[in-house]
């Protein structure tokens, strides 16, 4: 009888609110405040009857209304009431719609505090259902904490949407947002941070990516409680382990009573983890190794070759070939400007020939001056 009398009115007041909202000759525009008003009672009704079609109608009608009144903050409430009655219609497409319009009006309203938990609240809808929509949530709700400067909710933020992830089995966006988690805790370290490194190294590993394991053990380090701690220790030998290819020991380690007290989707992915094997890696020769040794060049390659004169002028001149004259003639000095004669020997060089290479003219010799040798007597 109860849920008649509440849809009864709902019915009422819906029947009000669309009477504000229609014009006529005598009304030319719509009344939207009186409209929110009767659009607000009717799902409040609705919702006690239980009729969440008529509900979530209501909400979003109501929700424009006050879209229309600059009323950011109504809108916004009206709005997440319809999305609670998505859920319960199992429209969870209408359900993620409907929260982040609200959440975009909280922002713009000022109020981030009522955005993130909304964005907490529709993650936790959402992940069943809608998982990468929860992850999206998860992510804003996770800005907005640092935003505010709230550590502790950003790391639960990134740390629900890491799990998500894993449990998706989208391993790279698992590390990124992990990575992303560390680099928070290592500016502000809470007592979840331990936790978060050997959670990086289990999907690190995962991806079989050595290196950003070993990286983020190392950046671990940094933390003021990590060493000497049960973190470190089933890290450490699950990374000496799959350095050594030994399977006993890592599947020890990654089976033990430690791994299992994490939450059940890191638990599996834990046990999922394999040592590869050493004989099935192909060698490959790694960037740093220094280059082999040259070979030793062919028996017919000489194995030295005559230096070249330095007053050579090119390297590929030729020797001038010898003389054939009986005698050697000096290079000869180009005499003075007046005493220069035809038979001065002058070095001829044609335009094909060598600079190096300098031909020499023939000169007969001078006959002996007759009188030089009368005055000497």
């Amino acid at each position: 009888m109860a849920a008649n009398k509440f849809a009864a009115e709902g019915e009422k007041e819906l029947k009000e609110a669309d009477k504000h909202v229609k014009t006529g000759i005598l009304k030319w525009s719509p009344d939207y405040d009186l409209a929110a008003m009767s659009y607000t009672k009717a799902a409040t009704s609705f919702k006690n009857a239980k009729d969440h079609a008529k509900n979530l109608e209501c909400s979003v009608k109501a929700g424009e209304c006050h879209l229309k009144l600059k009323g950011i903050f109504q809108a916004a409430k009206s709005f997440e009431q319809g999305a609670m009655a998505a859920k319960e219609l199992g429209d969870f497409k209408k359900l993620a719609e409907l929260v982040n319009r609200a959440y975009l009006l909280y922002i713009e309203n000022g109020t981030s505090d009522t955005a993130g938990n909304l964005l907490d609240r529709g993650g936790r809808m959402l992940e069943e259902q809608l998982p990468e929509q929860a992850v999206a949530m998860y992510k804003k709700a996770a800005d907005l904490a640092q935003i505010q400067d709230k550590a502790g909710n950003a790391s639960e933020m990134f740390d629900r949407a890491g799990r998500l992830l894993v449990k998706m089995e989208k391993y790279n966006d698992a590390a990124k947002v992990l990575e992303e988690l560390l680099q928070h805790e290592l500016s502000s370290p809470t007592a979840a941070a331990r936790r978060y490194v050997l959670l990086l190294v289990l999907i690190h590993l995962k991806r079989d990516d050595y290196v950003a394991a070993r990286k983020a053990y190392e950046e671990g380090t940094q933390l003021p409680d990590f060493i000497g701690s049960g973190e470190l220790g089933i890290a450490r030998t699950l990374l000496d382990a799959f350095d050594t290819y030994d399977a006993e020991a890592f599947k020890t380690a990654a089976t033990g009573p430690f791994i299992r007290q994490l939450d059940p989707a890191y638990a599996r992915l834990a046990r999922s983890l394999k040592v590869p094997d050493g004989d099935d890696i192909p060698s490959v020769t790694p960037k740093t190794q220094p280059l082999p040794p040259p070979k030793p060049a062919a028996a017919s390659v000489p194995a030295a070759v005559a230096p070249i004169s330095p007053t050579a002028s090119s390297p590929s001149s030729s020797p001038p070939a010898k003389s054939t004259t009986p005698f050697s003639v000096a290079e000869p000095q180009p005499p003075a400007m007046h005493e220069r004669t035809t038979r001065d020997a002058v070095p001829l060089t044609s335009p094909g020939q060598a600079e190096g290479s300098v031909a020499h003219q023939e000169v007969s010799p001078e006959p002996a001056n007759n009188d030089d040798d009368d005055d000497l007597t």
